[in-house]
């Protein structure tokens, strides 16, 4: 069974239901998720390279009220941590969906779940480094929300909903 601890798997790719002679390689190793941030805390050795001191998930779920019209509207949201860079699906005025409910280019859903796995890149880099979440319209940063380390670090069994 592939998601077991250790194991591995080696994939025959296909085309057309045969094989395709190519396979895919897949390796599995599953870690216990804690609330407690002792991979924080703890300096890393050589050993640690290749593993999570955790996970952060972000989830975006809307803006409202993007300046200016809606023809000019095309946005979405970075997300910024360490050397971390995600972005959410970009949502922008189309034309034959104008004026339909729920499509609206000036409060858009993006309604995304992103995920930043720590790992020890993340535990290394400068430890008052904000997680950031920049709303851009275009290229145009036009709203944007830091949340301190000491914040998330705190919060690990909790929620941070800012607007």
């Amino acid at each position: 069974f592939l998601l077991s601890s250790g194991s591995g798997k080696k994939i025959p790719l296909q085309i057309d239901n045969k094989d395709c002679g190519i396979h895919v390689a897949l390796n599995c190793q599953l870690h216990p998720l804690s609330s407690k941030l002792k991979s924080y805390q703890t300096p890393l050795s050589d050993h640690d390279k290749n593993h999570l001191g955790g996970l952060i998930t972000v989830i975006v779920v809307r803006a409202i009220n993007l300046p200016g019209p809606k023809e000019k509207a095309a946005s979405r949201v970075n997300i910024i941590y360490g050397k971390t860079k995600l972005a959410t699906k970009l949502v922008s005025y189309i034309p034959h969906n104008d004026g339909k409910e729920g499509v609206d280019p000036l409060n858009p859903h993006y309604n995304q779940a992103l995920q930043i796995p720590l790992n020890r890149d993340h535990m290394e880099f400068n430890i008052e480094s904000p997680l950031t979440l920049e709303l851009v319209n275009r290229k145009e940063v036009i709203g944007e929300l830091k949340v301190s380390r000491a914040d998330f670090i705190s919060s690990s069994n909790t929620t941070i909903s800012e607007t």
